[in-house]
This record gives C-alpha cells, structure tokens and sequence, in this order.
C-alpha cells in the first residue's frame, strides 16, 4: 500500500443516522441541467429546524445522491416540474414559473428555499439487492412545512422481488476426455 500523508489526523468515519421521514424546508445548494434527458438535478440542504446545514459537511459532498432529486421537464412530467417552480415561487417571492418559457436560468434557484416531504422507500441494487432510501414525496411551500400541513407518505416497499431481472448463470456442463480404463487405480 502506498504512504498515506497526515492519515493520523483524519478523523474515523462514524455511523451516520438517516435522516428521519418528515416535512422539510430545503435549501437549494446546487442545481444541474441534463439538457439532453430533459431534467434538472436539484442539490439541497436542509434550511431549518434541528436538520439545518445537514449536508453541508465532507461526507455530504462526496455523497451527492444522499440529498438531490430529479425534477424532469419532458412533456410527460410538466405538470410536477411546475408545482414544484410554485413550491420555490411560493417560498421565496419569486416569479421562476414567469421565466420558463423565454429559458429558465437554473443558477438563479440556487439559495432558494421550499418545503418538501420526504418518505422512504425500498429499491433494487444493480447486483439485485432490496435496500431502502430516502426520496422526496412531494413539493410544497416552505410555510405549509412550518405549519404542519402535509400528510407523511407511507412506506414505499420495493414491488418486485430480490434478483429480478437478473441473468440466470449459464449453465455450465463438464466433458472428462479421461476413460475409467486409463485410470491408474
């Protein structure tokens, strides 16, 4: 193994608890557009309570899917892009909903607040594993988060099975080109 400078310095990483299911005023730290898949990659940390700056430290920002959403703007999906542009219009003062005809500028969101609820589900691992993360439920303003009007979504339990859609190994069989008489026992 190669040297490791300073390694006596570094602290040793600790269990790090989920953070619970519930409503929450969320701050936008970062967004990125994938112009060609049609969505914007909204980055957040959370704004208020006792969660505030939650993913403000190292282990965040090495574990960006730990705290960012997809918000696509294809045709299909307009209708949830929009509320959530309410969501932040409505939190903030802003008119984003206004701009998105002329070319929304997505830097502009960055600092924005929103209210969000966030629910837990289960998922498929690429090697076929059920685990479970975090997800945003659903988008509302920052007020009604503080006010306490929203419903928490139930737990969303994976709705196939561990392995689907896997391969099967191949089936392997074995030819011996040795005969019983040229044994040497």
């Amino acid at each position: 193994m190669k040297p490791l400078p300073n390694f006596s310095t570094i602290p040793a990483s600790t269990d790090r608890e989920r953070l619970p299911v519930g409503g929450y005023v969320l701050k936008i730290t970062g967004v990125e557009d994938n112009v060609k898949m049609e969505y914007l990659r909204v980055i957040y940390d959370i704004a208020e309570g006792p969660e505030k700056g939650r993913y403000s430290d190292e282990w965040a920002n090495e574990h960006i899917y730990a705290h960012a959403f997809i918000r696509s703007y294809k045709d299909t999906a307009r209708g949830m892009f929009k509320a959530w542009l309410v969501a932040v219009d409505e939190s903030n003062g802003t008119k984003f909903v206004d701009t998105v005809e002329a070319g929304l500028k997505e830097a502009q969101l960055v600092g924005k607040i929103f209210g969000a609820v966030i629910g837990e589900e289960e998922y498929k691992t690429d090697l076929g594993d059920i685990k479970t993360r975090l997800y945003v439920a659903s988008v509302m303003s920052a007020d009604r988060i503080r006010k306490g009007d929203y419903k928490l979504p139930a737990f969303k339990p994976y709705k196939g099975k561990a392995g689907d859609g896997m391969k099967p190994a191949p089936t392997v069989t074995f030819s011996n080109p040795l005969k019983e008489d040229d044994l040497p026992f």
